[in-house]
C-alpha cells in the first residue's frame, strides 16, 4: 500500500506540472533507496498544452493502453 500511495502522489505531481507520462506500467517503476518507488522512462511523455482539450496520439505499450487509445479516440 505504501508503494501505491507513493506512486499516486508521484503521478499527481507529474500531472500538476502538465506532464503526461503516456507509458505507465510496472516496468517503468523502480524501487530506490529506502524502499521508495520512482516513476521512470519519460521517453514518450508530453507536456500538455492548456489550449488543447484532448490528446489523440497512440503511443506507449499496447498491453497497457486504455481502450480509447487503441480505438484511436481522443483522451
Amino acid at each position: 500500500m505504501f508503494w501505491f500511495a507513493q506512486l499516486m502522489l508521484a503521478l499527481k505531481d507529474i500531472h500538476s506540472a502538465r506532464i503526461m507520462h503516456r507509458d505507465i506500467k510496472s516496468a517503468n517503476v523502480f524501487i530506490g533507496d529506502g524502499n521508495k518507488p520512482h516513476v521512470g522512462d519519460f521517453g514518450v511523455s508530453k507536456i500538455s498544452d492548456p489550449n488543447e482539450e484532448k490528446k489523440g496520439s497512440t503511443i506507449g505499450t499496447i498491453f497497457y493502453m486504455a481502450p480509447e487509445v487503441i480505438d484511436a479516440k481522443p483522451y
